[in-house]
Order: C-alpha cells, then structure tokens, then sequence
C-alpha cells in the first residue's frame, strides 16, 4: 500500500533552479542600463535556469528603455519579471512595459504602476534631438511583444509612446479595456498635454488588463512557479544616479567651504592682537594647516570627476547653488553643464591661488 504522504510528495511538481536579479531604483542613466544588460546576459549564459528579475524603479528613460526591452525580448533563459516597491508603492509604466517583455509577469497588489509629467528623463541625455524618433523604436519594440501576448497595440504604446489620452472601460462582458474616447464610468489612464504624459493604473486593473499575476512577494511567485531553494546566482543592482547627484553637490559644497577655511587659516595677521611679532614658525604652521585643507578639497574634487565620468548625466541635473552666479533678472541663466563645469574650476582657481600663499609662506 502506497502511504498518502508519498502521494502527496510525487504530485509536487519538481523544484526548477534559477537565478536572481535585484534591480533597485530607476533606468535613468547609461551606467545603470549596463549594469542591468550585463548582469542579465552573465545571469543567461552560465545557464540558471528560470531567471527571476524584481524591479522596483518609477521612471524609465525612453533610449535606455529600448535597449532593455530587446535585451528581456532576445534572452535565452526563461524571465520571469515580478514588479514590487515597498518603499513607495508605485513602479513606472516603463517597467511594466519591461516585464511583459519577459515570458511571464508578476505585480504586488500593492503596487500601482505610474508616471506623472515628472519623470522625463529625456533631459538627462542632451545628445538626443530628437525623441520622437526614440518613441517609434519603442512603439516598434512593443509591437512584437503585443504580438506574441494578444494584446492590442496601443495598450502597450501606452506604457512607453503614447499616441493619445486613454481611459479604462468595461465592456459588455466585463473585460477590461482601454479606448480613446472616455464616458460615463471610463477611468483615464493615459492624460496627454503639451507638458507631457501621465499614467495611472491600479495593481488589480493592470493585472486583468495586461495578464499579470498577482503576488505579493517575490516569494510567493518563486513558490507558485516551483522555483524553490536558493538561488544558483543573485546579482543585485542599484541605480545610483540620484545619490551621486547629491554626493556631487555635497563635495563642491564642502570644498568651498575648506577654501575659506585654508584662507582664514593663512590670515594670520588678521588673527593676531596687536603688534605681536610673526616669527618663521607661525608662517610655516599656517602653511601646514591650509595644505591639509587644499589636499582634501583635490581627493574631492578627483571624486566629483569621477563620479561625473561614470554618471554623465549628473552635469545635465540641478548643478549647486552659487552665490555669484547670474539669475535670471540679473542675465541669462547658464545651462547646468556650465555650472559644473564653473564650479569645478572656480575651484581650481582658488587652490591653485592658495598654493601660492602657501608656498609663499613656507619661504619665510
């Protein structure tokens, strides 16, 4: 007689290995985008199994966008995309659009998919003139994903380019869909204005939509999908855009500030009461304080050089705030590029004029 149990155990359908890959934060530079493609095409080539991708970004940049969607479309391991930010709730229609490229897709119940008119990125790559001609290669890349899922076309123009306003209705026999004419009880979803576009959709309505699963973990589709144990592989991947940004602007700060300080430190006249006599040491004690102060402003500025050089697009975002730079009133406001740039060598400047106090000061 076979024991129940061992029935129970052989109608489990056998674990599947795979491998994992952790994509934090937004498509939002080149850097990034290569750090994804090749993680994915290491993760493709070693043979897994079932590569499972988690996104959590808002915002996508269209000509970034593309060369993921082809990459996810042309794998040769089987993707399975779960879309999930427990930060914020709330993924990009562009990495929605991602994840229907994969075989199949996940979203968290909690988890809306949206854009508002502030997540262009176009602005962060000015080499491109034109990206109307970015918007066709998308439409052309969906086409086939729309293709290969039944899904009408313009559903997923509508995730990356698209052509018009559009609002969620359910027809007579309570299917889900869009169409461009809202009335009555249609939802918008897509709002078009000169401004830009927006996007707005609900976990549950994006699943019936575009046949998502729902899940509310990572977890709990691995399990659904018999990929259980550990991982053969996990690479995880942080966009970090946004936070070399902000550590760009906080060097230049802090080497403006050490600059006064090293000139603070060299006034040593200033600093002294009456008419004590300055004897070689205080000169050369001033140099030596002052030297400490430009060495570390250089290791910032290598830094904010380096970290430039690896997110280009941090010279096309809000550069830090200069005092003397001219306003809008006062004249015409310099591009952010420039005021990288300016506050670099602005910088140079002074250094190179503290050296000369300071070698001045050793001679004494």
């Amino acid at each position: 007689m076979v024991c129940p149990c061992a029935l129970a155990q052989s109608a489990q359908p056998e674990p599947r290995s795979h491998a994992r890959l952790l994509f934090r934060g937004d498509l939002d530079s080149d850097e990034t985008k290569r750090a994804f493609l090749s993680g994915l095409e290491k993760l493709d080539e070693v043979g897994a199994g079932t590569i499972l991708i988690e996104l959590t970004g808002n915002r996508a940049r269209p000509d970034l966008l593309f060369d993921v969607l082809r990459a996810v479309r042309d794998a040769k391991s089987p993707l399975v995309v779960h879309l999930q930010d427990d930060a914020d709730r709330e993924v990009g229609p562009g990495q929605l659009a991602i994840a229907l490229a994969a075989e199949s897709a996940s979203i968290s119940p909690r988890t809306r998919v949206v854009r508002t008119i502030d997540d262009d990125l176009t602005a962060l790559n000015p080499e491109i003139e034109d990206w109307s001609v970015i918007g066709l290669d998308l439409r052309h890349a969906v086409e086939q994903i729309a293709m290969a899922r039944s899904i009408p076309q313009a559903w997923l123009e509508a995730l990356v380019a698209p052509r018009s306003g559009l609002w969620a209705i359910e027809d007579a026999q309570g299917q889900l869909r869009l169409v461009d004419e809202g009335s009555g009880d249609a939802r918008p979803v897509v709002t078009r204005t000169e401004a830009g576009w927006t996007f707005d959709f609900d976990a549950s309505s994006a699943a019936r939509l575009y046949g998502l699963g729902l899940n509310r973990s990572t977890r709990t589709l691995a399990n659904a999908l018999s990929l259980r144990g550990r991982p053969v592989e996990t690479i995880e991947i942080d966009s970090g855009l946004i936070s070399a940004h902000v550590r760009c602007g906080t060097l230049i700060r802090e080497v403006r500030v050490a600059i006064r300080l090293a000139d603070a430190a060299l006034d040593i006249r200033g600093n002294r009461r009456g008419s004590e006599t300055l004897m070689p040491r205080d000169y050369r004690t001033a140099a030596d304080k002052a030297a400490g102060l430009v060495e570390e402003c250089r290791g910032a500025i290598a830094e904010v050089e380096a970290l430039t050089t690896t997110y280009p697009e941090i010279l096309c975002m809000t550069p830090p705030a200069d005092e003397d730079a001219p306003t809008e009133i006062g004249g015409p406001a310099v591009s952010s590029l420039t005021a990288w740039r300016d506050a670099v060598h602005d910088a140079e400047r002074d250094l190179a004029r503290v050296d000369d106090r300071i070698a001045d000061y050793r001679r004494r």
